[in-house]
Formats: C-alpha cells, sequence, structure tokens
C-alpha cells in the first residue's frame, strides 16, 4: 500500500486492493477504509476511526503516522486492525484551510 492517506484525499483508487507484508495482510474495503490482519493469529480487533466530522485533523494525521510505520516494519501489528477515515472530503478541506 502506497500511501493510504493520499490516495484516501485524492478520491483515487490504489493499483492493488489487497497486498501482504512480513507482518500482516492488507485490504483496501473501499476509499478511506483500510484492514490489517496480522499473519500471527490473534484474538483481538481494534477499529480506529477519525476524520468523522471533517474538522478533525489531528487524528487522521496520527492514524497516518502509524500506518507508515506498520507498512516499513517499524510498528508490529499485533491485532487485527480496521482504519477509517469517516468524511475525507472535509479533512482535505481543513488540511486546505490550515497549509
Amino acid at each position: 500500500m502506497d500511501d493510504f492517506l493520499a490516495l484516501t484525499l485524492a478520491g483515487r483508487l490504489p493499483h492493488h486492493f489487497h497486498g501482504q507484508t512480513a507482518q500482516f495482510r492488507w485490504h483496501w474495503i473501499d476509499c478511506g477504509i483500510l484492514q490489517l490482519v496480522p499473519h500471527e493469529p490473534c484474538d483481538r480487533s481494534l477499529v480506529l476511526s477519525s476524520g468523522l466530522h471533517g474538522n478533525e485533523t489531528a487524528p487522521v494525521e496520527i492514524a497516518d503516522l502509524l500506518l507508515r510505520q506498520l507498512f516499513r516494519g517499524e510498528t508490529p501489528l499485533r491485532w487485527r486492525l480496521l482504519v477509517i477515515f469517516g468524511k475525507p472530503s472535509g479533512v482535505k478541506g481543513q488540511q486546505a484551510l490550515s497549509a
């Protein structure tokens, strides 16, 4: 997965809708929704949802940082993870205002 946040904000589709790293499998479910499942067995799940109102860019940026660390192998994934950016158009507008 290249840059989930950038693709989401641009409203573009990824080149591949699923793939894997050394630690986990990932699946692009829809624009703004990404699922990660560790290769190792796990019995817990976590949903990270942000940007629902469109004006909360800090949680979106934190989730983006976490995803980058996971994909680079810097942070291990021990739980199933579902990341949801709820209102990409609102987040994009807020980023433009704060830039």
